[in-house]
């Protein structure tokens, strides 16, 4: 006789055959010979839910997590600040800005680092979030 023991969620937690498991746990319950190879066969896909064996859909997995490069070119940086339609906003705004380094890093720079201080400056200057300075490094590093 075959037996199973299932979690709270149906899936399975052991299979038992009493022919060569002497010793049965309480908990376990009596499963068919059908069932046992369903079960086994399906088992990301069947449940054992109320003594029957039903169909389960696992959930999609989450999303990968894309973290934000640490530098991009200062090309990149441009191209995604122009496919974002801030480009115009982001040269007013360096041209207008009081501090004269802000100025000529963005003219110069070769490398643009996401923790950079005139990064900050200019994103502050924008009232971007840190998020979407991430999602700009994340766009510019597909250039």
């Amino acid at each position: 006789m075959m037996y199973g023991r299932f979690k709270e969620d149906g899936s399975i937690n052991g299979f038992y055959d009493d022919k060569i498991n002497f010793v049965i746990p309480e908990d376990a319950v009596v499963i068919t010979e059908e069932q046992w190879q369903e079960l086994l066969n399906n088992q990301d896909t069947r449940r054992f839910i109320n003594g029957e064996v039903v169909e389960y859909t696992p959930p999609p997995p989450p999303p990968p997590v894309i973290e934000p490069p640490f530098s991009v070119t200062s090309a990149q940086a441009k191209m995604a600040l122009y496919s974002a339609g801030l480009y115009q906003q982001v040269k007013d705004a360096v041209a207008n800005h009081p501090d004269e380094p802000v100025r000529i890093w963005f003219d110069n720079a070769g490398i643009w680092e996401r923790n950079n201080i005139f990064v900050q400056a200019i994103g502050g200057t924008l009232g971007l979030s840190s998020e979407q300075i991430d999602d700009l490094f994340i766009a510019a590093s597909k250039f």
